[in-house]
């Protein structure tokens, strides 16, 4: 599922503001990035959930996601660079991603842990569960 279009389907979803029909491919897309089973998916997980936070006229949470962004994965690098610049924390942004982990398959640790807490704050797992992940 990681290239099968999920992600620019919620994207374009989110965008056009079908926040109900991208709700099931941004907790799919979750649900599969917290597992770590694919290196940097978390990554882009997170930036889906910050997309959908700005959307819903969130903006402080959707910072808070995109700050636990280190490394985004193809498609979707140029999308968290335009969020990054319609919240006015581009600068920030690029300071935190660059000080992350340069290990391609170390990277996306600590967006796992920030899309934890995400997904349990939404109520899609509880906590207990996702720390045996």
């Amino acid at each position: 599922m990681y290239f099968d279009g999920t992600e620019d389907r919620a994207a374009a979803l989110i965008a056009a503001g079908a926040l109900k029909q991208a709700l099931p491919y941004v907790r799919e897309h979750a649900e599969d990035g917290v597992t770590g089973r694919l290196s940097r998916m978390a990554n882009n997980s997170l930036l889906l959930l910050a997309l959908l936070a700005e959307a819903e006229g969130d903006n402080t949470r959707a910072v808070d996601l995109l700050m636990g962004v280190e490394h985004a994965r193809n498609p979707m690098i140029s999308v968290s660079i335009e969020l990054a610049n319609r919240l006015g924390t581009r600068p920030a942004f690029d300071r935190s991603s660059k000080a992350s982990s340069p290990d391609q398959r170390a990277s996306g640790r600590r967006a796992i842990g920030v899309l934890k807490h995400e997904m349990t704050r939404r109520g899609w797992a509880n906590a207990a569960a996702l720390t045996n992940l």
